[in-house]
């Protein structure tokens, strides 16, 4: 799905302005401050993670994703559990928090130790964006998680384009603190749909069922994890009358040209053959997902982590079938951002089982 040679390696304008003043101003209380609560209740999901262990014992590892409900939390849980129940020397514990953009200050907090992100955070950690500009740590890769390729969805057939969205349009382009919220606004401004264009809700990914049966959203999200429709995108098809927006010729191409990563899904057999009036061929809006850690995070630690998670990698589908992807050698780095370097630990691992690049950074401890 993903050609890394069409992957554009800088925004077209600050991440700051696309995402927002509820986004940005959850991101600085999260780099800013520590109170406790692990970020942020993300939005209606998830209580930030607040309740693992404090200060960080050594040997642990506080695995943040996203909000209760998602493939991403439940993944998180699934190694945790495998991990845990075969070593002796680390403790994983998947804890939600309210996305991406938290996660990483929580990192920075000392309230995690292992976070994902996606690209589009990667690029504007990257550039020293505000709030970014100001992480007291270094950020490293440690494995490759998982591709999202979202999706406009709807339950009111007024709505055929995104192209019908208009100040009267209620949308969720998933929770705030979420990187894939600001992504899906950047792509709407791309094609000259800006904030002032639509109302902008903050619905979890799991409640958007009950919100369309009770029209208390106009255009939510579907989103495909990896090679599957998620769970509660399958709620959604199953309980309303689900159908996902076309784009016009135009703003596909102006999509395809610009910095927003898309490519193209067949309905039926890539997504569900349960949607209606929906164009058999529909373009997604598409992210890789790494985990990261701080550069200072002790090396046993991640190495015992993976090493434990490798060698139990036949188990970890017994919790979820993405988790069977880390049978493959090859996926555990299937994306990498080449402009971050890898944790001397997880290089070393990648290494061992040979599927490290020389092309790849390694952090100086």
């Amino acid at each position: 799905m993903k050609d890394d040679n069409n992957r554009r390696t800088a925004d077209r304008r600050s991440f700051l302005a696309a995402a927002g003043a509820t986004g940005v101003a959850g991101i600085a209380g999260c780099l800013g401050e520590d109170n406790g609560n692990g970020g942020g209740n993300g939005g209606n999901g998830g209580n930030g993670g607040g309740n693992g262990a404090a200060g960080g014992e050594e040997g642990t590892i506080r695995m943040h994703t996203s909000t209760e409900g998602t493939s991403a939390y439940a993944m998180s849980q699934g190694i945790a559990a495998v991990v845990n129940e075969h070593s002796d020397d680390v403790y994983v514990e998947g804890l939600t928090s309210a996305g991406s953009e938290a996660n990483v200050g929580l990192l920075g907090s000392q309230e995690s130790e292992m976070g994902y992100i996606d690209d589009t955070l990667e690029r504007a950690i990257r550039a020293e964006e505000e709030p970014f500009d100001q992480l007291d740590y270094d950020p490293v890769q440690v494995f490759f998680f998982y591709d999202i390729s979202t999706f406009w969805v709807t339950a009111d057939e007024a709505y055929q384009s995104v192209m019908d969205i208009d100040e009267d349009t209620s949308i969720s382009p998933n929770v705030a603190g979420s990187t894939n919220r600001t992504t899906l606004q950047l792509a709407l401004e791309e094609i000259g749909i800006s904030e002032d264009d639509y109302t902008l809700d903050n619905i979890n990914q799991a409640d958007q069922a009950s919100a369309f049966n009770e029209g208390r959203l106009d255009v939510g999200i579907l989103q495909l994890v990896g090679p599957n429709l998620a769970g509660w995108g399958q709620e959604i098809v199953s309980t309303v009358d689900a159908q996902l927006l076309d784009y016009p010729d135009d703003a596909a191409q102006t999509l395809e040209e610009s910095d927003i990563v898309v490519d193209w899904f067949d309905r039926d057999e890539d997504i569900s053959d349960g949607l209606i009036n929906t164009p058999e061929e529909v373009l997604g809006i598409a992210a890789p997902y790494i985990h990261i850690t701080r550069g200072d995070m002790d090396y046993d630690t991640i190495s015992e982590f993976l090493w434990t998670m490798y060698d139990h990698r036949d188990e970890l589908g017994q919790y979820h079938d993405l988790l069977e992807l880390f049978e493959d050698d090859d996926y555990w780095v299937d994306t990498a951002f080449p402009e971050m370097p890898f944790h001397p630990a997880a290089a070393d691992f990648f290494q061992e089982i040979g599927v490290w690049n020389d092309d790849w950074e390694v952090y100086e401890q």
